[in-house]
């Protein structure tokens, strides 16, 4: 097989190739010795290559661990978190995967969790590869969190548009009695009914400050120890916007104190956080930060 045909094989995967794909295309081992000595195949994980590049990332090293994993399996817990941008969540360097427990492959570098059968509602497809849903994950994780965390990740979660208490709802019922099930299943009781999520106002926002871009939303940064995660950033000016939805803060006091906490955070590290709602015309908005970051660049200019 030519390299253009190898290179047509990984396209599809990221750029990503097995050694078992490339002895099932006829390769043999001192070819692919030969072919990683040139450099023409780099090292993701043990048994998995990236073709042509100077150094696999993240996300072909996780493409290459879901490729290894082989068929009903997902990228999990942090990995998914990550993927998903679940607030409160930082990752780590090794890729977390749920597996069958009927599968044995061997994945070096890895965490891989042994699970039943992974229902296709907590299973979605990130640029095509397998990952579990946002609900499902927070499900996975929260044995790992304080009910005070947890509480936090699901009150953001909501404003962020992650889920909704029908999808929470549905992934604790088909966790049947995992860790961390029962906790989440109080923190929902608490909560009553379905709020409406904020990520239709976050979408209003975005486009009412267009002209404004460039801007990175969901901007992950870590101040003090603390993973904040801010709608709308402009890092290189330390200006944020934050979309304040009023039903979901009237009613969970957990997400008003976090947001009161974040803001003095940011206040400390010489951020400024503008507070735009949903009463708010789209003028209005944009008078709002338009001053703000002018002299925000002013000063950046001095």
């Amino acid at each position: 097989m030519t390299l253009a045909q190898l290179q047509q094989l990984a396209a599809p995967q990221h750029s990503v190739l097995l050694g078992s794909q490339l002895r099932a295309a006829g390769v043999a081992a001192r070819v692919e010795r030969r072919m990683v000595r040139s450099g023409w195949l780099v090292e993701a994980m043990p048994g998995a290559y990236v073709t042509g590049a100077a150094g696999p990332s993240q996300w072909q090293r996780a493409v290459a661990c879901c490729l290894l994993a082989g068929e009903g399996s997902a990228l999990s817990h942090t990995t998914a978190a990550k993927i998903h941008r679940i607030p409160h969540v930082v990752a780590g360097d090794r890729i977390e995967i749920s597996i069958p427990r009927l599968r044995h492959p061997r994945i070096r570098g890895a965490i891989a969790h042994r699970v039943g059968p992974l229902p296709p509602e907590d299973v979605v497809r990130v640029r095509g590869i397998p990952v579990t849903s946002p609900a499902r994950t927070i499900v996975d994780l929260a044995p790992r969190f304080s009910s005070l965390l947890a509480r936090r990740m699901v009150d953001d979660g909501f404003a962020g548009g992650l889920w909704t208490i029908h999808d929470l709802q549905g992934a604790l019922a088909r966790a049947g009695s995992k860790p961390g099930v029962r906790m989440l299943r109080v923190l929902l009781d608490e909560r009553g009914d379905d709020p409406p999520a904020e990520g239709g106002l976050e979408g209003r926002v975005g486009a009412a400050l267009a002209s404004f871009s460039p801007f990175e939303t969901q901007y992950q940064l870590i101040l003090a120890g603390n993973l904040l995660v801010l709608d709308i950033a402009w890092p290189p000016l330390l200006v944020a916007v934050e979309c304040d939805g009023w039903t979901l803060r009237s009613r969970s006091r957990g997400k008003f104190d976090a947001d009161r906490r974040r803001d003095n955070l940011l206040a400390l590290h010489g951020w400024t956080v503008i507070h735009l709602t949903t009463a708010m015309s789209d003028d209005e908005m944009r008078a709002a930060v338009f001053p703000v970051l002018l002299r925000a660049a002013a000063k950046g200019a001095r």
